[in-house]
């Protein structure tokens, strides 16, 4: 019923937090599907795929190689390879609370009307101790504590979003003009995606759920 996108260039050791959160999601495993893009890396990437696989058989996880540098397309080419009516995507250095796709499920089941794609808040984890000049704030990514439809040209962001499978595709894809090409710094292809949605549709129900957490690791050399 739904895919899980995970897009990856060398950060073998995060992936593995992040292909582990969905392990432990509470929404039954027959029901969801992991579809990890390597999106060119060169590490240890295939082998903790492969590890994983084989300690979680009965989780039904794929390995779509793109060599093909580029965030978007490496996207587009999860969102090719996903089976599931709905396709959720998660970074790789991410980690989704047990119930995010409980919550998100209920989202499309219980909303009127019906989302084209649902989002939630993104909060930091630390992957060293933070200065105490460093603030929470500078990595959270929220529309607010309630629950409400976004308003046209507000965005979700990369790592927490669930979008219908045939709604996405009639609105387009991620462009492969934006987004991180391997390790040069970009970003944009979420922002460029929902430009072209609500220039198509000036009424997309895109739903923002405060209830689906997303926590995204935040590395030491932001924090100088």
């Amino acid at each position: 019923e739904i895919s899980i996108v995970i897009a990856t260039f060398n950060r073998a050791e995060l992936l593995a937090g992040a292909l582990e959160s969905l392990a432990e999601q509470t929404l039954d495993r027959s029901h969801y599907e992991i579809v990890v893009v390597d999106n060119g890396s060169t590490d240890e990437t295939p082998t903790v795929v492969a590890d994983f696989q084989r300690t979680h058989p009965q989780l039904r996880t794929l390995l779509v190689p793109e060599k093909r540098r580029g965030l978007g397309r490496a996207r587009n080419t999860g969102d090719d390879h996903a089976a599931g009516r709905l396709v959720a995507f998660l970074d790789d250095d991410a980690r989704a609370e047990q119930d995010w796709l409980e919550k998100a499920l209920s989202c499309f089941g219980e909303v009127n009307p019906t989302p084209l794609a649902v989002g939630g808040p993104i909060r930091p984890f630390y992957l060293a101790p933070k200065p105490d000049w460093f603030r929470d704030e500078y990595e959270i990514r929220s529309w607010g504590e309630e629950p409400r439809f976004l308003s046209r040209g507000e965005t979700f962001s990369g790592s927490n979003m669930v979008f219908v499978k045939e709604a996405l595709r009639d609105h387009g894809s991620f462009s492969d003009r934006f987004g991180m090409k391997g390790e040069r710094l970009s970003v944009g292809e979420e922002s460029a995606l929902f430009e072209e949605i609500w220039r198509r549709n000036p009424n997309a129900p895109l739903y923002y759920s405060p209830d689906l957490v997303v926590l995204r690791a935040v590395p030491t050399h932001k924090m100088t």
